[in-house]
């Protein structure tokens, strides 16, 4: 009994689609395809872009927050907070304080404040007056006062002492002062009551 086979056919190529071979292992490149990894065809996820509009936002704020500190500042005079101890010598024309302080104190120090607060005593004259050797009597320094402080009086505030609803005291050196070397002599204008505002050209 016979039997006839047939030829076996040729091998054919693959038609159907065609797919990337997987890595050796997971989590490793493809080959050629820089930024694929295997189990993620697509690569990694950009990263999202930095809001810059919302950080311009946050800067803009806090700048301006900044520059209204810079300004109260700026606009609050010598005195940086209020009951700022400040030795007499240090201050400055214009520089307003509270007089119960300086009175009562006796130790060449005041307390100053923002003038556009509230406050009793205001400096308006500040010079040295003798080059004297020796500590002048207090008899000296009133003549001192009537000589220059009267007429500082009445240029500062806008009318002489006997009209006006201001008091005008004054402070100079002590013993232990003198030995440092102050020779000025210092007048502020007063009132009873606290006043926002300064004395300057108020005319009262």
């Amino acid at each position: 009994m016979s039997q006839e086979f047939s030829a076996p056919l040729p091998p054919q190529a693959y038609s159907g689609p065609q797919y990337p071979a997987m890595a050796p292992d997971y989590g490793q490149p493809y080959p050629n395809q820089p930024g694929a990894w295997a189990g993620q065809p697509y690569g990694r996820p950009p990263k999202a872009p930095p809001n810059f509009k919302l950080i311009s936002i946050v800067l803009g704020v806090a700048l301006i927050i900044s520059l209204c500190g810079i300004a109260g500042l700026l606009a609050s005079g010598s005195g940086a907070a209020r009951g700022e101890k400040t030795r007499v010598w240090a201050m400055s024309i214009g520089d307003c304080f509270g007089r119960e302080y300086l009175k009562g104190s006796g130790n060449g120090y005041a307390m100053v404040v923002p003038c556009r607060g509230p406050h009793n005593a205001e400096l308006f004259f500040s010079q040295d007056v003798t080059d004297a050797s020796s500590l002048p009597e207090s008899d000296q320094w009133d003549a001192w006062v009537h000589e220059y402080c009267y007429p500082a009086f009445e240029a500062y505030i806008g009318r002489p002492v006997e009209d006006s609803d201001y008091s005008i005291s004054w402070v100079f050196p002590g013993q232990v002062s003198w030995d440092e070397g102050i020779r000025t002599l210092f007048c502020y204008a007063s009132l009873e009551d606290d006043v926002k505002g300064t004395f300057r050209n108020s005319n009262r």
